[in-house]
């Protein structure tokens, strides 16, 4: 699903973003696991980051609450990951710590042109088929094929009418 952000909307992103780096450089954060600012700086993934939730806020018709410090939380709603990338060659990424139950989203692409291209529970996402090496080897991830994610057509099961898209 294609979703064009207009400027109030990159503006809420941006702002989002960068004061979720702000924030972890006053607390002294360490970077996220396997983040090597080989491609982007930290400011740039936080605020290409917060471009994908507001994306799929959008397409899901949903609230973007630009939350700061809510690490181990979902993204959007009850149950909502989003993962971003500007490369079209990559998959989601799911990592360890990642909530088995929740859905998470890949949105693709560069402000402010995305594309939202599915979804998949964290559950069904930690096959072994999906297993990869990431970063050196020196993390474990599961890499979900952009053609294995479930399209935005399809709504995801839940179990509650307070899940943010039920």
């Amino acid at each position: 699903m294609k979703v064009k952000l207009n400027l109030p909307e990159m503006l809420s992103a941006s702002n989002a973003g960068t004061i979720r780096q702000y924030a972890s450089d006053q607390r002294g954060s360490e970077y996220s696991e396997g983040f090597t600012g080989d491609k982007m700086t930290p400011l740039t993934s936080h605020i290409e980051g917060a471009m994908g939730e507001v994306c799929v806020a959008k397409a899901l018709n949903i609230h973007f609450p630009g939350s700061v410090n809510t690490y181990g939380k979902p993204d959007l709603g009850d149950d909502i990951g989003v993962r971003t990338t500007n490369r079209e060659d990559y998959g989601l990424l799911i990592y360890p710590k990642d909530d088995p139950n929740y859905f998470y989203y890949l949105v693709k692409g560069c402000s402010p042109n995305y594309r939202v291209c599915g979804w998949i529970r964290g559950a069904d996402a930690k096959q072994d088929k999906y297993l990869a090496p990431y970063v050196n080897n020196k993390i474990t991830v599961w890499r979900v094929p952009e053609e294995d994610l479930n399209p935005m057509s399809m709504k995801p099961p839940r179990s509650s009418p307070n899940d943010a898209t039920a």
